[in-house]
């Protein structure tokens, strides 16, 4: 039998592998940065770009600018905003995570190289057979993020709004239905089992 194609979305990181990378995490800035991607699906360029101002302490929210100089805004674990408080240090503005040389936030490059070089700590390698590096980026970690909200039962519509797509076609196509192996597996337990 031919294998079905798969989508990019269809490669996910397990959740004991997320585990994996936190705790291989060097410091509080890698741990915070993998968290925000992996547990809140943000995008790299949303994380990078975050600003202290636009904490919402009290609500355990972050707002921020998305995708297409969109505003966005994700609820956060309040152990991670705990974290980000500590990693602060009292700094209430400015960027989150300031670049060292410039007045400006790390740039793209940098939140690649940290989630590569986590992942090799980590010993985790893409599940993608057809990726040509075998490292995890962030991206990876966002898909791993809208798989974690589908497997926990949230509908498309919450899906959508984690992910901050503007069209619901986007999130269900990506992640609207299950992998092949989840639909066979449905298949032998409900209908064979009724033939």
């Amino acid at each position: 039998m031919a294998s079905l194609p798969q989508r990019t979305s269809a490669y996910t990181l397990k959740p004991t592998e997320v585990k994996a990378l936190i705790f291989n995490c060097q410091n509080l800035r890698e741990r915070i940065i993998i968290r925000l991607m992996a547990h809140c699906g943000m995008r790299r360029e949303e994380v990078a770009s975050i600003r202290a101002e636009k904490i919402d302490w009290t609500r355990n929210r972050i707002s921020f600018v998305g995708k297409g100089r969109l505003p966005g805004v994700v609820p956060m674990p309040p152990d991670l905003l705990q974290d980000i408080k500590f990693f602060l240090t009292g700094r209430d503005s400015g960027w989150v995570f300031p670049a060292k040389k410039r007045m400006d936030h790390i740039t793209l490059v940098q939140v690649n190289r940290i989630v590569t070089e986590v992942g090799k700590r980590a010993a985790i390698k893409n599940p993608n057979p057809k990726s040509k590096t075998g490292n995890i980026h962030p991206h990876l970690l966002r898909h791993t993020f809208a798989r974690l909200c589908k497997d926990a039962g949230c509908s498309i519509e919450t899906t959508q709004g984690l992910m901050r797509h503007a069209s619901f076609k986007t999130t269900y196509d990506m992640y609207g239905t299950q992998d092949f192996e989840a639909v066979q597996e449905q298949y032998e337990r409900n209908v064979l089992t009724r033939l």
